[in-house]
């Protein structure tokens, strides 16, 4: 029903429906003003034809005065009642010129003036023939006061006369006249009446016509503001409130139309297109984001697997080679203690040897008659010589060992710093890559930072370390330079407990040569003792150096052990971040 109106502006529909609403409004309006007008023209025009009438009246009522002030004055007996009668028709005179006086300034028509003029003239007519009669009637009294009762009677016959041939038509003509004023304006203010009466019920015709259109216009725009209006926004609301609860494939209606509801629909659509667009692109985006997630994830997982792998090798290096060192430490502890055993035991060795020579170089002149003594004190000798020998032997081997574990130590201990050093690089490395990464490599750096930091902890703890194998081998170096003169001297021993064997029997005969031999081999058993003592020191110097070789192999234990758990944290870490 409404469609036609589709192509017009809603400004347009509604100032148009205003102005006619306005223009029914407005011509009802005037025409209840000029209704008004007309009926207030016409009452007045009946109120003035009324106050004719009524004036009119009065006139005839002031011209009666008038009349029975003449016939009073015909038969009034004293001056008194002349004079009263005069002042009565003076009175009737001027109210009968003020009535139409009054009734020429009322608004009424050509016929109706001329009445009130011919009125008017036949009132100052019969004003004028009434002096007439009242001077007769004055003659008479005078007349009748000088005694000429014939004159008195011929003037009454004229005063008679005067009113029977001239006031009296002339009254009559008053009357007559006063009459026809007041039917034609009393027939013409029940006209008036009428034409009010008339008037009233066209305006009010009008009125309810009016008022009728004007409700038919005001219900009409109702109807187009429902229909052309409020339904059509209120499906564009629904649409917009769809669109914005996320139902893409709403049909948005009204695009065809001219006015805003058709402004409004295109914006929909629009909107609608971009919401489509933009739920698109946040699809696409979603996927990217997922995708860039999972190329992180992967590139994460790489980066730490490969992390995990060189430094998780390191680390499981470090730890090994940790615990080699400690055992290695273990092991050269042990060799010092059983080195300060053997040196223990050859010091008492040497010291029986010197108390053996001693004893010989005592006994020599004693030698002849101890002969057999003297054997079995050098098959003694021979045996605690070859005994020294076999503990000197020995305790060298247990130095070559020493001396082996230390060189082991050391080729450790500067494969501790080449990782040590590979480590600190690696911990470079994770802080170059954390700073690329940003916030997100904030962890990863403050886990570097703590690699790097263990990681020169490992470096200090091998360069002291180097110096504690530096000191062991420094004194295993000399143990085995001891060890090797107490070897030759046991070996000088040996041969010349051989030679006093061989020459057993000539004992006698070479005492000088004994006692010098002896003197030789008391030099021998200082020199043995001097060397065992320099052994045992320098195995006690060993033991030592190798329990600070335990303690720095403990403490890089704890440290590597310390450095895998913060590499596994960080990795964790990592991983989940």
């Amino acid at each position: 029903m409404f469609r036609f109106l589709n192509r017009f502006r809603i400004s347009t529909k509604l100032v148009t429906a205003t102005l006619g609403g306005m223009m029914f409004v407005v011509i009802m309006i005037t025409s209840q003003i000029v209704g008004n007008a007309s009926i207030d023209r016409d009452l007045n025009l009946a109120f003035d034809q009324q106050d004719i009438a009524r004036l009119a009246m009065d006139t005839k009522a002031a011209a009666r005065q008038m009349q029975l002030a003449v016939r009073d004055i015909r038969l009034a007996n004293s001056d008194a009642e002349i004079g009263a009668a005069e002042q009565r028709l003076a009175d009737g005179r001027r109210a009968a010129d003020e009535f139409c006086a009054e009734m020429t300034l009322k608004p009424a028509s050509a016929e109706t003036k001329a009445r009130v003029q011919a009125l008017q003239t036949a009132i100052e007519a019969y004003a004028g023939d009434a002096k007439r009669i009242v001077a007769i009637r004055q003659r008479i009294a005078d007349d009748l006061a000088a005694g000429r009762s014939a004159d008195t009677a011929a003037r009454e016959a004229e005063a008679a006369a005067l009113a029977r041939n001239v006031t009296l038509p002339i009254a009559k003509t008053i009357d007559e006249v006063s009459d026809t004023i007041v039917s034609f304006a009393s027939s013409k203010a029940a006209a008036d009446k009428r034409a009010v009466w008339a008037v009233i019920s066209k305006s009010e015709t009008v009125s309810v016509a009016m008022g009728a259109i004007a409700v038919l216009v005001l219900a009409a725009t109702g109807l187009m503001s429902v229909f052309a209006v409020s339904r059509p926004i209120g499906r564009m609301v629904q649409n917009m409130t769809a669109l914005a609860g996320g139902e893409l494939q709403v049909s948005i209606t009204g695009l065809e139309r001219g006015d805003e509801v058709g402004d409004m629909a295109r914006a929909t659509q629009v909107f609608k297109t971009s919401l489509i667009e933009t739920h698109r692109l946040r699809a696409e985006q979603v996927a990217a984001e997922a995708r860039a997630d999972a190329q992180r994830k992967q590139d994460v997982d790489a980066f730490t697997a490969a992390f995990e792998s060189a430094i998780g090798g390191i680390v499981d290096r470090v730890s090994s080679n940790s615990l080699s060192l400690e055992q290695a430490a273990s092991t050269l502890a042990n060799t010092a203690s059983t080195t300060r055993e053997l040196s223990t035991t050859v010091a008492s060795a040497s010291e029986e040897a010197s108390a053996s020579v001693q004893s010989v170089a005592a006994a020599t002149e004693e030698m002849a008659a101890t002969a057999a003594e003297i054997g079995r004190q050098i098959e003694g000798a021979s045996r605690v010589a070859q005994s020294a020998v076999a503990q000197a032997t020995s305790t060298d081997q247990s130095m070559t060992k020493l001396a082996g574990a230390a060189d082991k130590v050391g080729s450790i201990v500067g494969m501790i710093t080449a990782i040590a050093q590979q480590t600190n690089l690696l911990a470079l490395n994770a802080t170059i890559e954390a700073a690329r990464a940003g916030s997100a490599g904030r962890g990863f750096a403050i886990v570097a930072s703590e690699v790097k930091e263990l990681a020169a902890q490992t470096a200090d703890a091998t360069k002291d370390i180097s110096g504690y194998i530096a000191e062991i081998q420094s004194a295993a170096s000399t143990a085995v330079g001891a060890i090797k003169e107490i070897m030759s001297t046991i070996a000088g021993m040996s041969e010349i407990t051989g030679a006093i064997a061989a020459a057993a029997e000539e004992q006698g005969n070479a005492t000088k040569e004994i006692s010098r031999n002896v003197q030789q081999a008391a030099v021998g058993a200082s020199e043995v003792s001097s060397g065992i003592v320099e052994v045992q020191s320098g195995a006690t110097h060993t033991g030592a150096a190798s329990s600070q070789v335990l303690t720095a192999a403990q403490s890089l234990s704890a440290d590597g052990l310390r450095l895998k758990q913060e590499v596994v944290s960080f990795l964790a870490r990592v991983r989940t971040a």
